[in-house]
């Protein structure tokens, strides 16, 4: 029996992510599955397929598998986010398939403080290493009392097709020298319509969704690697290290390698915090 709990152990570590993170900022994307943001400080623009909302400390936003969904942190933010698969709680996404939420966000005190409660208790026992059925019963509680609050209608959680077509055309090749044009051939689109795409449903312009897509994994990279600054710019699909880091200092307000450098400087100072 200890083998097999192990590896139901290791499904559902698969099958759920929870975690805290500071100044979050990531370009219009879509999942298999559920993600709950929940904002612990500061100030954070997230998008939810159309709808658009400034969220601050205390409130609270809900993407549903296959929402195109974005997050933007202009000064500072810190949110707890919680990533579930479908079939980890499959009972109630089943009896909310082929439906889709037409208000994914909630503000402060508008709904019952439970929620927070149970969502600070989900990181505590995933931080833990809690069993199976403690997290998959805070996740029915949490999910159970969300729905309460969720207003949906008819019609698939499936959100535009041909987004989900292009971005994943993107997610795949937004290293490479990728063109509207190309990326539209390929695909079989008008550059026209995609370009409509870009700007009416997601609200970036295809070039800067596709270096959005390149300084995101930049900054992980500066963040996790020791790599330097002009092998990232070439890993992340920059012809040059001058054009990296225009593009970085564009979408962040500062150069790469000070960016690198704060955040050393912010995790030493969390080390000494925790040693204190």
């Amino acid at each position: 029996m200890y083998p097999f709990y192990e590896i139901r152990k290791e499904e559902m570590k698969g099958s759920i992510n929870v975690y805290t993170t500071n100044n979050l900022s990531f370009p219009p994307h879509f999942q298999s599955q559920a993600e709950v943001i929940f904002v612990l400080d500061g100030t954070i623009t997230t998008r939810i397929n159309e709808r658009k909302e400034t969220l601050t400390k205390g409130d609270i936003g809900v993407a549903f598998p296959n929402d195109v969904h974005s997050f933007q942190t202009d000064v500072k933010s810190k949110v707890l986010i919680v990533i579930v698969s479908v079939k980890l709680i499959s009972s109630y996404f089943n009896a909310r398939s082929g439906k889709s939420v037409t208000n994914p966000f909630l503000k402060n005190q508008e709904y019952d403080p439970a929620i927070e409660a149970m969502l600070l208790m989900l990181r505590e026992e995933y931080e833990q290493n809690r069993g199976e059925m403690v997290i998959q019963g805070l996740l029915h509680a949490i999910f159970g009392k969300l729905d309460s609050y969720l207003n949906f209608k008819e019609g698939s959680m499936l959100y535009d097709t041909t987004i989900q077509i292009v971005l994943s055309y993107i997610a795949e090749h937004y290293k490479e020298n990728i063109t509207l044009t190309e990326t539209a051939r390929r695909l079989g689109y008008s550059p026209y319509y995609i370009s409509r795409i870009f700007n009416g449903k997601i609200g970036y312009r295809f070039n800067h969704y596709i270096n959005s897509l390149r300084i995101n994994m930049a900054q992980n990279l500066l963040r996790d690697t020791t790599l330097s600054v002009a092998s990232i710019a070439l890993e992340c699909g920059f012809e040059s290290l001058r054009n990296f880091n225009r593009a970085f200092k564009k979408q962040t307000n500062t150069t790469p390698l000070n960016y690198r450098k704060r955040y050393i400087g912010i995790t030493m100072e969390t080390k000494k915090e925790k040693n204190k």
